[in-house]
């Protein structure tokens, strides 16, 4: 009975940060200067969706036979609706502050020490069988 909490606070963090980085974004110069996305790539292309705590509790979506579902921390079938939009908006964030990690500053830093969110995503490109993961760290 705990999870379900858990599920609710990582959807309800991701769906925030989805909106911050689409909706507060509204002057021309934010505009002109966020000209470039994080992770671009199709949204078709999206298998798996990892989102952890700081806590390293973790919840994961995943695609198998085109249907979306929640395999972590339980089995059961995800709200296709809420992983598409999703799906299409994270291969849209744009870029403000981040970091690349060939830099040698460590992430303390940058406030990613110990970073309060961190989303992984899996990508599979439809032409090839290779899968590519990307993480993002969500900073204090």
């Amino acid at each position: 009975m705990q999870k379900i909490p858990l599920i609710i606070s990582f959807l309800i963090a991701l769906s925030l940060t989805i909106y911050i980085a689409i909706f507060e974004t509204t002057s021309e110069a934010k505009i002109i200067s966020f000209s470039k996305f994080i992770i671009p790539f199709e949204p078709e292309e999206l298998i798996e969706i990892e989102i952890s705590n700081k806590d390293s509790e973790k919840i994961i979506f995943d695609r198998p036979n085109n249907i979306w579902r929640i395999s972590k921390p339980l089995i059961c079938r995800a709200n296709q609706e809420f992983i598409q939009t999703i799906a299409s908006q994270l291969p849209r964030l744009p870029k403000s502050n981040w970091v690349q990690t060939t830099e040698q500053k460590p992430l303390a830093d940058y406030g990613l020490e110990t970073p309060i969110l961190t989303t992984t995503i899996t990508l599979r490109e439809e032409n090839q069988n290779v899968e590519k993961k990307r993480t993002l760290l969500f900073g204090n």
